[in-house]
């Protein structure tokens, strides 16, 4: 028992009595930490495993590795058993003999251990494991439990992947090592052959036997592999296994048995334990467990979206050639069967405010205003649309008294006055709106768009560059929630549309326009979640809109935004229910317009005519705004202003702010960037003129 020989340095398996009471207990690893041969923690042991070395190599498979265990010396063992007070039941393992119970099967035997032995290169073994590791230090994501090591497999849940995944479900990585040595292989290869004939005594089942968990994982690594991960390690006396326990294994009985296999060699005149041992991942039960949960959904979506015409699937200049859907008379307009990205009923919107932007030389909150006026009649362009052409039709030195936000106000009341006149001219809507428009009074117009602006700013100072994907989400549900909050009817739907509208324009940042909030309570998502049985809470809306994202990316090799995918939703779900939507609903467009499509932070303006080419745009459709005598970034606005980056205001901020006048009423006029290219076809000037003055004239008294 000279405690000097590493055949003596024994690992010892301390089975809890109770694994919950003991994780209760176990707070913070409190525990686990204190080391070997522990007084408190045996307390909660039921009974304790000896595993003694061998000089011929020994094979053994745990039941499970989820409790204490660690290397120590035999003899301080004895010592340490001998002044604990009460009774601890010893299961010990000697080298030479082979044991088999309702925790361990061990295999000490020479017939039984040399022919898996003999098939490892064991000092390949010893150098992989030696081997200088980086970034290891006390803030590394595994525990350092030895000294001497090298980690293979896949990864635990903190370092997972989405990518090439054909239900969009994260999986863990497969650490880049692995497959590279051949002897890491070969180890994988051994020890799942030493499985197969182990005979473990506890179970009557066969162990690690799932082929379609094997075929997605293990057969990465080999195709005769059962494992998930292994780890090689070289111990001795001086240099042992601390105490620990495996919590990254299954948990499922079936897979969380622990196989290794060790050699005593001498190796620069040191004896030292030589060992790899592999296991299955709790990362990837809770993978195969989520696309057991996600997957008929995520299939079932995919394959509706399939059966869609490319047409719909993706945005293309082609939507500028749909059919005559009517209109006023010398304002017509096309008519599209609703596209699968917002962008297609987007465009119109942006095309029409970028004109009135560059026409008028708007100022940021003026066009805060105007973006404004579409929330009072959402569910179509064509009435916008058309109060746009008024406007632009008539001198850019409008009435002062229409500057302002009061440019938004004539905007929004010449759109209802044009629905009032010419309700049965319109030619098509995107969704149905279960109100009456109505417009707010000049001092509640004001208040609204003073917020609105002060939201905007903030937004962009806080989070302009934000990165996070939840952090996103959860600025974004802050703005959505903040933004509308003094408008009346402005919902879910409404309030996305906006934000992404005000997104591509520069007044929020880029990274919006692919951001929007889906709700469990809305009607399709409660739909879905209902057939599939998933948990009505926006965790569970949030893994279908990820899966779903990546899976569709997968396939058809192009990113999806959030948006696109809410729109996808939303409309499988109608296929599903036999809606009659197709027939109700549409995207509109106009001949002459500009069409507008995502590409990262950038967007691309596609042109009606074929002389003319795409412009690519970095961020923002406006990059300089009016400012006093000059034309400023949002940044350099932010800057000016000395404006706070703590994110969304209060609605006291709001009400206590007041935009600054070189802001607002800036000398300077703000142009776009881009030539705008040909003008939308309008034979009804006089008509839309006249209308503009009438409502100019009321709203100017």
């Amino acid at each position: 028992m000279d405690p000097r020989q590493v055949l003596n340095l024994c690992f010892y398996f301390e089975y809890p009595n109770s694994f919950p009471d003991y994780n209760e207990a176990n707070n913070s690893e409190g525990l686990d930490k204190m080391g070997s041969f522990s007084h408190t923690r045996w307390d909660f042991i039921k009974e304790i495993h000896v595993l003694f070395p061998s000089d011929i190599g020994h094979f053994y498979v745990a039941r499970r590795a989820d409790l204490p265990h660690y290397q120590e010396v035999f003899s301080k063992f004895i010592y340490a058993l001998e002044s604990y007070e009460d009774d601890m039941p010893v299961y010990i393992y000697l080298n030479g003999r082979d044991y088999n119970n309702h925790f361990l099967s061990v295999r000490n035997s020479a017939e039984k251990v040399k022919p898996f032995v003999d098939q490892i290169d064991w000092m390949e073994v010893h150098r992989v494991a030696c081997r200088p590791k980086k970034n290891v230090g006390k803030k590394s994501c595994e525990k350092k439990r030895q000294d001497t090591y090298e980690d293979t497999g896949f990864c635990s849940t903190v370092c997972q992947t989405r990518d090439g995944i054909s239900d969009g479900v994260a999986e863990p990585r497969l650490k880049p090592n692995t497959t590279v040595t051949s002897e890491v292989v070969n180890g994988y290869v051994v020890l799942s052959e030493f499985l197969s004939a182990s005979g473990a005594q506890w179970t009557d089942g066969i162990l690690y036997s799932d082929s379609d968990r094997q075929g997605r994982f293990a057969s990465r690594i080999h195709k005769k592999n059962v494992f998930e991960c292994m780890r090689l390690s070289v111990t001795d006396v001086k240099s042992k296994c601390a105490c620990h326990r495996d919590e990254h294994n299954s948990f499922i009985p079936a897979f969380s048995p622990v196989v290794g296999l060790s050699v005593v060699q001498n190796v620069g005149g040191k004896d030292v334990r030589i060992a790899i041992n592999a296991q299955a991942r709790l990362s990837v039960d809770l993978c195969m467990s989520r696309s057991e949960l996600y997957s008929p959904l995520i299939t079932m979506v995919m394959s509706e979206y399939e059966k869609m015409p490319k047409s719909r699937k993706f945005l293309s200049p082609s939507s500028l050639l749909g059919q005559n859907a009517g209109g006023m008379t010398g304002f017509r307009c096309l008519k599209n069967a609703c596209n699968m990205d917002p962008m297609s009923y987007y465009s119109p919107f942006i095309h029409y405010s970028l004109r009135l932007v560059d026409h008028f030389g708007l100022s940021f909150p003026e066009t805060v205003s105007l973006v404004s006026a579409i929330e009072v009649l959402p569910n179509t362009v064509y009435f916008f649309a058309a109060a746009a052409e008024s406007l632009l039709h008539s001198s850019p030195e409008t009435k002062r008294c229409h500057r302002g936000f009061a440019f938004g106000y004539l905007v929004a009341s010449l759109m209802l006055e044009l629905r009032k006149i010419r309700s049965k001219s319109c030619p098509g809507i995107r969704f149905s709106c279960y109100w009456q428009p109505e417009l707010p009074n000049g001092t509640e117009w004001e208040q609204r768009c003073t917020l609105k602006t002060l939201a905007c700013l903030r937004f962009h100072a806080a989070y302009d560059s934000l990165v996070d994907k939840k952090k996103r989400l959860a600025a974004y549900k802050k703005l959505r929630k903040h933004y509308c909050s003094t408008t009346t009817n402005a919902d879910l739907l409404v309030t996305n549309i906006v934000l992404g509208i005000s997104s591509c324009l520069g007044l929020l940042p880029s990274w919006v326009r692919g951001e929007i909030e889906v709700s469990p309570s809305c009607r399709y998502m409660k739909w879905f979640l209902s057939k599939f049985d998933l948990p009505s809470d926006a965790d569970t809306v949030e893994q279908i809109i990820e899966n779903l994202r990546n899976a569709l990316t997968s396939r058809y090799g192009v990113s999806f935004t959030r948006r696109t995918l809410e729109n996808i939703l939303c409309k499988v779900f109608r296929m599903m229910t036999e809606s009659q939507s197709d027939k109700r609903y549409c995207d509109l467009s106009f001949k002459g317009q500009m069409l507008f499509r995502c590409e990262g932070t950038g967007l691309r303006v596609s042109f009606p005519t074929a002389e003319s080419e795409d412009v690519l745009v970095d961020q923002y459709l406006v990059e300089k705004w009016a400012y006093g005598n000059t034309l400023l970034s949002v940044a350099e606005m932010i800057g000016k202003i000395g404006m706070s980056d703590k994110g969304v205001p209060t609605s006291k901020e709001s009400s206590n702010w007041s935009v600054p006048h070189d802001l607002m009423f800036g000398r300077a006029h703000t142009k776009v960037d881009f030539d705008l290219g040909n003008k939308v076809e309008v034979q009804c000037h006089f008509f839309l003129r006249s209308q503009l003055k009438m409502v100019s004239n009321n709203l100017s008294g």
